[in-house]
């Protein structure tokens, strides 16, 4: 992008992730998604409501969010730096440096643990029955890191 500053583009999902919902119906917040998400608008990212509903629902998702306190830039469309770089043209993937979406998997995350676990039982730092409790541990340990950043 020609010497601009290119801003972080973050996509959202919406059912499982912002709200707990049994669709169309809208349950209740979850509010450590919703405080990460205010915290990234402060900080300056782009935030994009990335979800398949669509028409009233959709329209019911983002004034739920507008009363959490969460204001989209974009929903369901790429930025106009993306539409630009695209040739113009808004593709069907957004584009986002962070996906947040309940049911994500980050297979090379998820095997970094795995992989630190096994090594701790080889060198039987923690025997065969910790390995549970090393699992509890690190995800705990984890979870203890995504509170205090958010």
């Amino acid at each position: 992008m020609s010497g601009q500053e290119y801003s972080r583009v973050v996509a959202v999902d919406f059912d499982g992730t912002l709200a707990r919902t049994c669709f169309p119906e809208i349950i209740e917040p979850i509010p450590e998604t919703i405080k990460y998400c205010k915290r990234l608008k402060k900080d300056g990212a782009i935030l994009i409501l990335y979800t398949c509903r669509k028409g009233k629902d959709l329209q019911d998702a983002v004034k739920w969010c507008e009363r959490q306190g969460i204001i989209f830039d974009y929903v369901n469309e790429n930025t106009a730096q993306n539409i630009a770089k695209y040739g113009g043209v808004d593709t069907r993937k957004i584009f986002a440096h962070e996906y947040i979406d309940d049911l994500a998997i980050n297979p090379v995350r998820e095997n970094m643990w795995a992989r630190r676990v096994r090594e701790l039982y080889a060198q039987r730092i923690i025997p065969a029955v910790g390995i549970a409790a090393a699992l509890v541990i690190a995800i705990e340990t984890a979870l203890a890191i995504i509170r205090h950043f958010t």
